[in-house]
């Protein structure tokens, strides 16, 4: 015989499977193929991970991505990656070392520059270093939170202007 908990915890465990079934396939993918010709987009950290998947996907959508990375020759190879299959889009190296407050200067003021519109700024660069090696900034900051979060903050300030300017555009932080 059955017990009369069977009747109630085997149905829940079956929806909540079904429901989790469904989530995987609709939610959290990107639907749009809309064309992004003429946008400009920068990624920070875009020669590997979540940056590397954006800049993938912003490329087969035809736009034209700024790869902010602290190695410019990891953002070559990323791109050699990335065009062995997809032809399409713009893709820009360019080197942003998030540790350090004249880099990022230096690199905001090479963008203003180069580029007239910034339609999106992704900032997507993160850092982790065992908190052991106590390593710091060439400012002097604790790594991650000079990095993660005051490089991150520089740079939004330092393009907001442009920005603003290329309305409608957009902030993302991952």
């Amino acid at each position: 015989m059955v017990s009369s908990w069977c009747y109630f915890i085997l149905p829940v465990v079956l929806f909540i499977g079904l429901l989790r079934k469904c989530r995987e396939r609709s939610w959290g993918k990107c639907k749009s193929t809309s064309n992004l010709e003429g946008q400009v987009f920068l990624v920070t950290g875009a020669n590997s991970g979540i940056g590397r998947e954006t800049t993938k996907e912003l490329a087969k959508r035809r736009a034209t991505v700024i790869m902010a990375c602290r190695d410019v020759q990891n953002a070559k190879n990323a791109i050699i990656e990335i065009r062995s299959k997809i032809s399409t889009g713009e893709l820009i190296p360019m080197e942003l070392d998030l540790a350090s407050f004249s880099s990022i200067r230096k690199f905001a003021n090479e963008v203003l520059k180069k580029f007239s519109q910034i339609h999106v700024l992704i900032n997507n660069a993160g850092v982790y270093a065992p908190l052991k090696d106590h390593a710091l900034t060439k400012d002097g900051f604790e790594i991650h939170f000079g990095v993660n979060h005051l490089g991150h903050f520089l740079l939004t300030n330092l393009l907001l202007d442009r920005l603003k300017k290329s309305a409608p555009s957009r902030l993302i932080i991952v």
